[in-house]
């Protein structure tokens, strides 16, 4: 059984419901998750998770025009990132792995939902994966 694209944009919309601030802590759940692989391993971690926005002038006050989440934990292998990110099969696939935050692995999807232009960069092993992210809101 497959699923339409208009059902899974339903419920990506439930996610994160278009809203930044539940996009960038979905983000950093997914920061400290990194940091719990490592640790799981017996590594010792330092934790840091580094948030950055860039604001644009509007009528009446600021909006954000862009942010980013980094942090220095395990990092996604090219494979991994793959299975997590691209596919029609893989949305709502578990791909959070034994974390403490993932439950169900769709809230690194989630948080992308009607944004634009946006992009994982990933270190795992040594090697860079860089993950285009194409959002559409009218088709999923």
């Amino acid at each position: 059984m497959g699923f339409s694209p208009r059902l899974i944009r339903r419920i990506q919309q439930r996610g994160t419901r278009g809203n930044i601030i539940k996009s960038l802590v979905e983000l950093i759940k997914n920061a400290d998750d990194a940091y719990d692989r490592l640790e799981l391993k017996g590594e010792k971690t330092s934790g840091v998770i580094e948030v950055a926005y860039d604001q644009r002038n509007v009528t009446k006050g600021y909006s954000i025009k862009g942010f980013f989440v980094r942090d220095f934990g395990s990092g996604m292998s090219y494979d991994t990132a793959k299975s997590a990110y691209y596919g029609d099969e893989n949305y709502g696939s578990d791909t959070s792995g034994e974390t403490r935050n993932g439950a169900i692995g769709v809230g690194g999807k989630d948080c992308f939902f009607e944004m634009e232009n946006c992009s994982i960069l990933t270190v795992h092993g040594g090697s860079l994966t860089v993950i285009t992210i194409n959002t559409d809101s009218k088709n999923g």
